[in-house]
């Protein structure tokens, strides 16, 4: 049996009526007022926004207590994301020194692995009012924060919901880091920068990555020519092709994965799907670059003869761009659109954003180019020279450039709205690290390598 129907205002109504009255006590005093912005339901714990292990990566892994990890040095200051009364202020074993705040209304939050603590049970604290030092301690491999969001007992994904009011449409996909040793070839694989490597096969020469929102996807080359595929680090391969010398690879949440590969003959090979059909491009082809975003699609680069080419999707028309070139590098993002960078004979950078806009001469002494692109930072482009110096710009083609390493002898670049430029990079000793921002700290993941990737 249905209720009867209430005759008392709708919720929405009252709030109109007490704001109506209100402003309307303004105008007879002769005032004018200006409400102030409310405040966002919630804020980032850290001033660092970068994520080093997301929500969705520790749900597959099967985390007892799934979270935000946010990348800071020891002694950050931790804060209140909403306010709230402090239920835990303690050593809470693999947790380290922790706390926890309920905000009321079923939201609670939960701040792990801090190396001091500044709030007592029953404390009432402020949003944005500082609740403890972060720190490495309880379980954990680095430095780092681990926020919990739970609502009505159930952990929810923190990056969804920040800044934004709850249900908040912020990416919260993570990054992988990967690698080829040399000790034969070993493909190693993580998806969480203080976290073990995964052991993906052996034999390689070359490995890609590209994120998606099912997890990673992983193309590697086998120092036989052979392509293989897999989707996530556990996956199972699938053989792509063989008679191979090189791989490109790209994903967004509308074109979905598209792979290109460089046979040996010098013909260029891709698709859109990794069980679609291979489609033949061209031939006389010595360098491939693909990227894609939801709104351009797919973008095809690569150097034939010494021209380089570029097409939109599988299936438009080679445009001639720039020559004599030896190197091609293509990122794209929603906003920008395809970003193109060129490497000439002579160790000239040329760049541009739009395939028909005009090119710019970025730098000379250029062995090595990258480049990554995202709706809010735009291009970074970065380049290795010819003394192994590694430098970038971020923001707009003519930016500045910023020494970032020395001794580098390749660089790859992933960039985000949330956490702007991350670049990883190979030194001539074979060791691999990574930062987040250009002015970043570098940390050390791995050694002996002989290639790296992000996605």
């Amino acid at each position: 049996m249905k209720p009867a129907p209430s005759h008392r205002p709708s919720r929405a109504l009252r709030r109109f009526a007490v704001i109506a009255a209100t402003a309307f006590a303004f105008v007879l005093s002769g005032l004018i007022a200006v409400p102030a912005q409310a405040a966002p339901d919630y804020i980032y714990p850290t001033a660092s926004r970068t994520v080093s292990d997301n929500f969705a990566d520790h749900v597959r892994r099967g985390s007892a207590n799934p979270g935000t990890d946010y990348a800071v040095p020891v002694g950050t200051s931790v804060q209140a994301v909403r306010a709230g009364t402090v239920t835990m202020s303690q050593w809470w074993g693999d947790g380290g020194n922790a706390v926890r705040i309920d905000h009321g209304g079923g939201v609670v939050t939960e701040y792990l692995h801090n190396s001091v603590l500044r709030v007592s049970v029953g404390q009432r604290v402020q949003q944005g009012e500082t609740i403890a030092l972060s720190g490495n301690t309880g379980s954990s491999t680095g430095p780092h924060l681990h926020i919990v969001l739970r609502i009505n007992g159930v952990n929810v994904d923190f990056e969804k919901y920040v800044g934004t009011g709850s249900g908040g449409t912020l990416d919260s996909s993570a990054l992988t880091y990967a690698a080829v040793l040399a000790d034969g070839g070993t493909a190693i694989a993580k998806d969480d920068l203080y976290g073990s490597w995964t052991t993906l096969t052996g034999g390689v020469e070359d490995i890609a990555v590209a994120s998606t929102a099912a997890g990673p996807v992983v193309v590697v080359l086998t120092k036989d020519g052979t392509v293989l595929s897999k989707h996530g680090l556990g996956g199972t391969w699938t053989t792509q092709t063989s008679g191979s010398r090189a791989i490109a690879l790209t994903a967004d949440e509308t074109t979905g994965v598209s792979l290109a590969v460089l046979q040996k003959d010098g013909t260029l090979i891709a698709k859109t799907g990794l069980n679609a059909p291979w489609v033949t491009l061209t031939s006389g082809v010595s360098d491939v670059s693909i990227a894609s975003d939801p709104v351009h699609g797919l973008t095809v680069a690569a150097v034939m003869g010494d021209s380089v080419v570029v097409k939109s999707g599988l299936f438009g028309g080679w445009v001639p761009v720039v020559s004599p070139a030896v190197r091609v590098a293509v990122a794209s993002d929603s906003v920008n659109g395809p970003t193109i960078v060129a490497l000439s004979t002579t160790g000239v950078v040329w760049a541009k954003t739009g395939i028909s806009a005009p090119w710019l001469t970025l730098t000379s002494g250029v062995t090595s180019i990258a480049v990554a692109s995202d709706p809010s930072t735009g291009p970074t482009v970065g380049v290795i020279q010819s003394n192994g110096d590694a430098i970038v710009k971020s923001g707009a083609l003519n930016a500045p450039w910023v020494g970032v390493v020395s001794g580098a002898q390749q660089l790859s670049i992933n960039s985000d709205p949330r956490r702007g430029p991350t670049m990883m990079y190979l030194s001539t000793a074979g060791g691999a690290a990574v930062k987040y921002g250009i002015g970043g700290t570098w940390t050390t993941i791995t050694a002996g390598a002989t290639a790296i990737a992000l996605p």
